[in-house]
């Protein structure tokens, strides 16, 4: 790619067909976006608003989450309150408001579908962008997600956000590039913990940019382990924070369950929230996470069109290899 290319692709330019896809990924979230916390997943919103309302209304430590089922100290053990501290700002200045809450977690999700198009674009091409865009925005699992006050959607933004900026760096690689590729890289798992597989991209980036050489990069290692070491800090404080009040809101510790020391011989109906090695070797784990992706996530539409999107996806990676002897994104 030209250095003309290149600076034609840095100015802002208006593109209707994405602007479009994000009207109607608004259209979707906005749907009765003003009810309460009762659909599904509705006991996780509604803790996420019993920890957002104590931020508003007390002390704003964002390291010391409290909730209100947790004793008179209530200090609970948990992923980055990021969305919950955001959330309570907005309720300090105008009033708790679920409706404010929803419209948060919405931002976050119009802000993944300009992003994968970004993403889309830089790697494919502008229609493959726009393709991945309109997908992310009507897909019933995103649409769900979007406006429903949870981690998981600015997780998704961030993971997204992470391995674009790593792009970026690869391309031109400047200290600040780095840094704001480190700071996304440790936000997504800091707001929930499944996000550390941003990782995998991540090292895949790394090798088509650098080859072999990606094993040597200083900046790549650094970068990387300085994510994972601020990711791990957080997670051990919180599970110090669950050792010494018994309180844990779905980090390694199931739900339902408190430590030996505060309540020793108690018995508790408990929840794990990680795949266990049976539920692995199980195929009715497998047939369930297809059935999910075919209806719920791509929808059936989207499903075989991510099929398809693979096989094209692979010959042009032969293509690339048998031409130029690398992995080269479409800039």
């Amino acid at each position: 790619m030209t250095n003309t290319d290149r600076e034609a692709e840095r100015r802002p330019s208006f593109d209707l067909a994405v602007f479009l896809i994000v009207l109607l990924a608004v259209a979707f979230r906005l749907y009765r976006i003003d009810i309460p916390f009762t659909e599904g997943h509705s006991w996780r919103q509604v803790t996420n608003a019993d920890i957002t309302r104590h931020f508003a209304e007390g002390p704003m430590n964002l390291f010391l989450p409290r909730v209100s089922w947790g004793g008179l100290n209530g200090v609970v053990g948990m992923e980055f309150p990021l969305l919950h501290y955001l959330t309570a700002m907005a309720w300090r200045i105008g009033g708790e408001s679920q409706l404010v809450a929803r419209l948060i977690a919405m931002v976050f999700s119009l802000t993944s579908v300009v992003l994968i198009f970004l993403l889309g674009r830089r790697w494919f091409g502008a229609p493959a962008g726009r393709a991945a865009a309109f997908l992310f925005a009507v897909s019933p699992t995103m649409v769900f997600f979007g406006r429903a006050f949870m981690s998981d959607t600015p997780m998704v933004t961030f993971l997204v956000a992470a391995v674009l900026a790593w792009d970026w760096y690869f391309e031109r690689q400047q200290l600040n590039r780095l840094i704001i590729a480190v700071v996304l890289t440790a936000l997504a798992p800091l707001v929930k913990l499944p996000a550390i597989v941003v990782l995998a991209p991540i090292g895949g980036l790394a090798l088509s940019w650098l080859g072999w050489g990606a094993f040597r990069s200083r900046a790549v290692w650094a970068g990387c382990g300085t994510a994972v070491a601020a990711v791990a800090a957080w997670y051990w404080h919180a599970d110090r924070i669950f050792l010494e009040t018994g309180l844990t809101q779905a980090v390694f510790r199931p739900s339902g369950t408190y430590s030996a020391d505060v309540a020793p011989n108690v018995f508790f109906l408990t929840i794990y929230h990680f795949a266990t090695a049976e539920r692995l070797l199980s195929s009715e784990f497998w047939i369930g996470m297809l059935d999910r992706f075919w209806g719920q996530h791509l929808t059936p539409a989207g499903f075989v069109g991510a099929v398809f999107g693979l096989f094209f996806a692979a010959g042009r990676d032969a293509r690339c290899r048998s031409c130029c002897g690398s992995l080269a994104p479409l800039r």
